[in-house]
């Protein structure tokens, strides 16, 4: 045998590979990525709390993170709209709609954590809530219970007490809890301010 077969290597063969003239590059280019990467996941992290502080407030972080990650998501509509709202409404003649996997609740999630979707300044004539559904989202930890006036575009946080306008995200929310009750439609719901 000759020297050739057991080394592996043919005569056209180099014996060394030299360094690829581009590794330095790619290295760059990879190391450019990564940091990219990392810039980018910073924004986001910082445009999530930005958009979303006044809400956060609102809610508070754990019912916040509540309102996002909540596996039991339901609707309920009042059998007479209130007036006043301040506790979970409670009885056997309520029909609490199952709402995790509705479609829109994701979107109904993601407005509701963002400030865009609330009016921060009170009105200056405000339309006395009549409250008719009830949103509620339970975990683990707890439960947290939104009362909605459609007519007049009003959210109240029954656990604090707190309460805020959503004129910014009125139609769409009219449609998609009106869209759960068949027979009923958004435009029975139109706001006060728009008749």
């Amino acid at each position: 045998m000759s020297d050739e077969s057991t080394s592996g290597m043919s005569d056209d063969e180099p014996e060394y590979l030299p360094e690829m003239a581009g590794s330095k590059a790619g290295k760059a280019v990879i190391l450019g990525i990564f940091g990219l990467t990392l810039a980018m996941s910073v924004f986001a992290v910082w445009y999530r709390q930005a958009v979303g502080r006044r809400a956060r407030e609102l809610f508070g972080i754990e019912a916040g993170q509540r309102l996002q990650l909540a596996d039991d998501v339901a609707l309920v509509r009042l059998p007479a709209p209130v007036a006043t709202l301040d506790k979970p409404p409670e009885g056997d003649d309520l029909v609490w709609l199952a709402m995790a996997k509705v479609s829109g609740m994701t979107h109904v999630r993601g407005a509701l954590i963002e400030d865009r979707s609330f009016d921060w300044e009170e009105p200056g004539e405000p339309c006395p809530p009549q409250w008719q559904y009830v949103l509620r989202f339970r975990d683990r930890g707890g439960a947290t219970h939104l009362a909605l006036d459609l007519q007049c575009a009003r959210l109240r946080v029954l656990e604090r007490q707190r309460e805020v306008g959503f004129a910014p995200m009125a139609t769409f929310l009219r449609r998609f809890i009106t869209s759960q009750f068949p027979g009923e439609s958004a435009d029975e719901t139109q706001d006060e301010t728009q008749r």
